[in-house]
């Protein structure tokens, strides 16, 4: 019982970054970042309600939701976080207006990553040694889409069939939900030409 309070318990690390303001400024700051015991990853259950600024002597200072700013980013364990505030179209049980939402690749096709806690017969769902899951989402010309495992192959490549090359790569099987970042990274690369 005691490791598992343990497991539950944070770590707070600083990071340089920056965020948007409401004036589309860029400021220059640094962060704290809450980091789960036991991982190397940052609590992005937490980073989707609030990212908290450094302070001095190692103190957090002022925070930031997202009615706050536009958007912020850091750099943790040579992975880029950025997230930006959008309105909740997520989830209906996050009663949250707005939510800061990770953007995971950006271009024509943004790859949007929306975390929550994951229930399954009563209790917690443990997915990736973290106790949340990942719904992905595509963003084309303001329009979402949620990608979904059960159909992934047709509707994947309806969605991309403005590029055949890659539309077929998917429709074949070639690359597979698993790729969905790198197949959002290859279509922007061709329409960036």
């Amino acid at each position: 019982l005691m490791l598992l309070s343990f497991v539950g318990q944070t770590q707070s690390v600083k990071v340089g970054g920056y965020y948007i303001d409401k004036s589309n400024e860029r400021v220059d700051t640094q962060f704290v970042i809450p980091i789960a015991y036991f991982s190397s990853e940052p609590k992005v259950l937490q980073l989707q309600e609030a990212i908290t600024l450094f302070k001095t002597d190692d103190q957090a200072g002022d925070y930031f939701e997202p009615k706050d700013i536009t958007a912020y980013f850091f750099r943790y364990d040579n992975t880029d976080y950025f997230f930006q505030s959008m309105p909740n179209k997520f989830s209906q049980k996050n009663r949250a207006k707005r939510l800061f939402i990770r953007v995971a690749v950006d271009g024509k096709v943004r790859l949007l990553k929306y975390y929550y806690h994951g229930r399954k017969d009563g209790g917690l769902r443990v997915t990736n040694r973290y106790p949340f899951l990942t719904d992905d989402y595509l963003e084309k010309e303001g329009q979402l889409t949620k990608v979904r495992q059960l159909g992934f192959r047709k509707k994947m490549s309806q969605y991309f069939s403005d590029f055949i090359d890659l539309s077929e790569v998917i429709a074949s099987g070639g690359l597979k939900i698993n790729d969905l970042s790198e197949i959002v990274k290859i279509y922007n690369r061709h329409n960036s030409k």
